[in-house]
């Protein structure tokens, strides 16, 4: 969830909206919630700096992604 919090371009409900979708895919779609299966990457107050959605932080989680999928797997990268 990026909010862009103190810009102009301030999204109040991202980081809710976030949440919102991981909790559906687990319980809708049997995603673990687990840190070995799914990353949230948030930006605001509170968050860790390996957790933010900076460039590198973004490009290390879709390598993440893929990097050890195989036939059969379901990936999500949802934006």
């Amino acid at each position: 969830g990026i909010c862009y919090e103190g810009t102009e371009w301030y999204l109040p409900k991202c980081h809710e909206d976030a949440e919102k979708m991981k909790n559906y895919f687990c319980g809708h779609w049997g995603f673990s919630d687990t840190p070995e299966d799914i990353k949230v990457l948030m930006d605001g107050k509170g968050a860790s700096e390996s957790t933010r959605p900076t460039r590198a932080n973004i490009k290390a989680a879709m390598k993440w992604l893929v990097d050890e999928a195989v036939p059969g797997d379901s990936l999500l990268f949802f934006y």
